[in-house]
C-alpha cells in the first residue's frame, strides 16, 4: 500500500530505514541473542527479506515491547523497542520492499511465528485506541447521518463499544491506513506521525486482535497531539510553584519574541481547536470553538476544562477536549491569551487589549485555575507532554 505525495507517508524501504534499523545497538543486541550469537548479514536486503530470517528477527523485535509480565506497553526512557518493532512489522506488511516504493511487495504479507501457532507480545487493540481521539469517532459517527450515501457508508465507529462495531473497525482497518498515510486522516487535525502509522500498521500485522473487551471497549484517554501555531516561540524552563523551583521537572514558557501581547485568537487560538471539539461543543453546549465571541465570552470556563486534574476514569473528570487532554504548550498558549483583558485580541489587526483589574473575579480565577494545574504537573496528576503509546499513563518528556 503506496502513498505517495508532498504530505504523505510513503512504503517503508530496507535500504533507507530497514538497514538503518537493524545497525542500532540494542536492536543488534536482541537479534544476536535470537541467533545465539551468530546473526544473519543484517546489511544484506535478501538474507533480511527471507521468510524465516524475517520472522526471527520481528519475533526478537517484538519481545522488547511490554513491561516483563504485564501487558502494559514499555515508554521512554526505558529501554524498549516499541518503535523499532512496529517499524519492522509495517516493512514486512508493506511488501518488504528494497530500495523503491513501486517494488512489487513480497508475499506473505504475514510470516508466521517461528516458534508457535500462538505468538506472545502482539499487540491488541486496547494499545491502538487510543490513537485515535474521541472528535475523531465523533466525526466518523456522524457520517452515519449524511445525506449522502457515499458518506454514511463510510462512517466507521473509531472507539467501538461491542462486538458489531469492532468487526466494522476491523473490516475497514486496511482503509484507515491508507487515509492516516495519505494524512487525509484526521480531518483538519494534526497528522499522525510515522510512528504512530508504524504503530497502527504493525497491530493490523500483528492480526488485528481486540484483547480484552473490558479494556478495549472501555472509555480512553488518547494523547494526540492538538495542532501548534509554527510561529510562537517557547522555551524551557524549570517548574516553579508558590515561589519553590522543582529542577527535575521542565515546562514550557514563552519565548521572545513570542510574547502574551502578540497572541491573538485568529492566528494562535482558533487553530488549536478540532472540527471535532466544535461539533460536540456545538451539539451539547450550543456555543462555537470557531467563533471569537463564544470563546471570549467562556474562556475562563474553557481554561477551567483545560486544565483540571487527570483520573484513571475519564468519566469521571470534565476535562476538555473529552478524553484528550492538551499538552502543557497548548494549556499555556490559551492562558496567557485568555488572561489579555476581559476582550482578548481577535486578531492581528486589533490593538492591544484592555488590561483586566487586579481584583477582577474573572482574572483571579483563571490565575488560580493555571497555578492549580502547575500543582497537578508537580504532584503527577498532569504531563507536560504525552507519548501517543502509554496507555493513559502520559509519560512526561
Amino acid at each position: 500500500m503506496s502513498v505517495i505525495g508532498k504530505l504523505g507517508k510513503t512504503d517503508t524501504l530496507f535500504t533507507n530505514q530497514i538497514k538503518d534499523l537493524l545497525k542500532i545497538p540494542k536492536v543488534a543486541d536482541v537479534i544476536k541473542k535470537e541467533f545465539n550469537n551468530y546473526p544473519p548479514n543484517l546489511t544484506d536486503y535478501n538474507t533480511v527479506a527471507e521468510d524465516k530470517t524475517c520472522a526471527r528477527i520481528y519475533h526478537a523485535l517484538k519481545t522488547g515491547r511490554f513491561a516483563p509480565f504485564q501487558d502494559v506497553l514499555l515508554h521512554p526512557p526505558s529501554p524498549n523497542l516499541v518503535n523499532e518493532s512496529n517499524l519492522f512489522a509495517t516493512w514486512i506488511y508493506e511488501g518488504r520492499k528494497n530500495q523503491n516504493v513501486d517494488e512489487t511487495p513480497k508475499e506473505p504479507q504475514r510470516l508466521p511465528d517461528p516458534y508457535t501457532d500462538k505468538p506472545q507480545n502482539l499487540l491488541k487493540f486496547e494499545h491502538i485506541r487510543p490513537l485515535f481521539t474521541d472528535c475523531d469517532d465523533f466525526n466518523m459517527r456522524n457520517l452515519q447521518n449524511d445525506s449522502d450515501p457515499e458518506k454514511a457508508v463510510k462512517a466507521i465507529p473509531l472507539h467501538p463499544t461491542n462486538d458489531e462495531q469492532f468487526k466494522k473497525f476491523v473490516d475497514k482497518r486496511d482503509l484507515i491506513l491508507y487515509a492516516v498515510k495519505g494524512k487525509a486522516m484526521p480531518k483538519n487535525g494534526e497528522p499522525w506521525t510515522d510512528e504512530e502509522i508504524n504503530f497502527f500498521c504493525a497491530w493490523i500485522y500483528d492480526g488485528a486482535e481486540q484483547g480484552d473487551k473490558d479494556k478495549s471497549f472501555a472509555e480512553t484517554i488518547s494523547y494526540m497531539k492538538p495542532t501548534f501555531p509554527d510561529d510562537v516561540e517557547l522555551k524551557q524552563v524549570k517548574l516553579t510553584v508558590d515561589g519553590k523551583t522543582y529542577n527535575n521537572i521542565e515546562i514550557y514558557d514563552l519565548k521572545p519574541p513570542s510574547t502574551a501581547d502578540s497572541l491573538s485568537y485568529d492566528e494562535h487560538i482558533k487553530l488549536m481547536f478540532a472540527d471535532g471539539h466544535r461539533e460536540a461543543m456545538m451539539n451539547y453546549k450550543h456555543f462555537d470553538l470557531q467563533n471569537y465571541d463564544d470563546v471570549n465570552n467562556k474562556k475562563v470556563l474553557i481554561l477551567l476544562r483545560l486544565t483540571r486534574m487527570e483520573s484513571n476514569d475519564p468519566s469521571n473528570v470534565k476535562l476538555m477536549p473529552h478524553g484528550n487532554p492538551w499538552p502543557q504548550k497548548n494549556i499555556l498558549l490559551f492562558y496567557h491569551w485568555a488572561i489579555q483583558g476581559p476582550n482578548s485580541r481577535n486578531d492581528s489587526d486589533s490593538g492591544r487589549p484592555q488590561k483586566y483589574d487586579n481584583n477582577d473575579p474573572d482574572y483571579q480565577n483563571m490565575q488560580n485555575y493555571y497555578k492549580e494545574y502547575l500543582k497537578y504537573i508537580r504532584d503527577g496528576y498532569r504531563k507536560v507532554t504525552y507519548n501517543f503509546y502509554s496507555q493513559g499513563q502520559g509519560q512526561g518528556q
